[in-house]
């Protein structure tokens, strides 16, 4: 009888124009749409907001060359009230010429460029929403710009960064040096060196420079070094945390390193005798970190490009800390109990000197 009454109801009701009648089953609970995805006339085939740049923008001048620049923009929204939890951020950035040199979709809307700037340079950025399958993009979001400052370095925590081809140091210069626009310091005499003395102490990290004039046989000279670091300005050959990366008067490759445990040195076996051509540039680095102590010598037209021949590499465990306090570096290094022979040597130019507990940036290996 009701299903009687029923159908005869439906049936008045269709007449009458009305909806068709169905089940009296309760309905699904309806579930968030995606952001839709329809082309429009800007482009754009996804149906969000348009990001706006935060920073930085307005050419805004950067504190200092090198330093690890985040590109930030605001969070999109849907235009039809659905879910962005899954929408990524598309960046690109241009160079003063209006090409793209660099690229990433990121989860959120901000951006750390992987890239080394230049110096004095303008630079432009935008951004755009996408799906995580990248089939689907929102609308560009306005360029934004700002600038690179001079590249004059710095001294700052527990990091320096000294370019030395700009007719200046950050550094504290000891002895007669000469400064070469375009080239670097060079260092004339034995006494000559740039000391450096960091506000915090490096436990871990990586030193390391450029140089030019280099020559392979020094007979006046016995162990001389390139670059050094020590505790406060205690004797170098004697001192607690002696660190010391040798080009020896006959052309040997040597390094010394002592942190709180141990005192790391190169024997005869690791010790390596280079023929060295002053006209040549050579990249010198030292890596420290997670009980692993690394020196590494590259002969190349540009130090550290990775295009360079590897004429050195030896790396040797460590225990305890390298924890010098106050923790001084050197370029060249000063006079010890070992004599003039073992300090500076003269004629070698030094430039793009980086001691960093960060890897050493690409825009300053030339």
């Amino acid at each position: 009888m009701k299903r009687r009454t029923l159908a005869v109801l439906c049936a008045v009701a269709w007449s009458a124009g009305l909806t068709a009648c169905t089940s009296s089953k309760a309905p699904a609970a309806p579930t968030a749409p995606a952001p839709s995805s329809t082309s429009s006339t800007d482009g754009a085939t996804l149906k969000v907001s348009t990001p706006t740049p935060v920073s930085p923008v307005n050419d805004a001048l950067l504190d200092q060359l090198n330093q690890t620049v985040t590109l930030t923009a605001t969070s999109v929204s849907s235009t039809y009230g659905s879910s962005t939890a899954a929408v990524q951020y598309d960046f690109e950035l241009y160079d003063p010429t209006n090409a793209k040199i660099s690229t990433q979709v990121m989860p959120g809307p901000t951006w750390n460029i992987p890239i080394g700037l230049q110096a004095k340079t303008r630079y432009t950025w935008r951004v755009r929403a996408a799906v995580p399958d990248n089939t689907a993009y929102g609308a560009w979001s306005p360029f934004a710009s700002f600038q690179t400052p001079d590249n004059t370095g710095y001294v700052r925590g527990n990091e320096i960064y000294d370019p030395l081809i700009n007719g200046q140091t950050v550094g504290q210069v000891v002895g007669p040096m000469t400064f070469l626009p375009g080239q670097g310091a060079r260092i004339e005499d034995v006494t000559s060196h740039i000391a450096y003395q960091l506000p915090q102490t490096l436990l871990e990290g990586e030193f390391s420079v450029i140089t030019t004039g280099v020559h392979h046989n020094d007979p006046a000279l016995d162990k001389p070094k390139i670059i050094c670091m020590s505790q406060a300005f205690d004797d170098i050959i004697t001192n607690e945390r002696r660190f010391t990366f040798d080009k020896r008067g006959d052309g040997t490759i040597g390094w010394r390193f002592i942190t709180h445990l141990q005192e790391v040195d190169t024997g005869p076996d690791q010790r390596k005798v280079y023929s060295f051509n002053f006209q040549l540039t050579y990249f010198w680095k030292f890596v420290w970190r997670g009980g692993l102590a690394t020196a590494i010598v590259m002969e190349g037209p540009a130090g550290g490009n990775g295009q360079d021949h590897v004429v050195y590499q030896v790396t040797n465990p460590y225990k305890g800390a390298y924890d010098p306090i106050p923790h001084i570096a050197f370029a060249g290094c000063p006079i010890g109990r070992s004599g003039p022979g073992s300090a500076s040597i003269p004629g070698v130019i030094m430039r793009q000197l980086w001691l960093s507990p960060n890897p050493r940036p690409a825009s300053i290996n030339q």
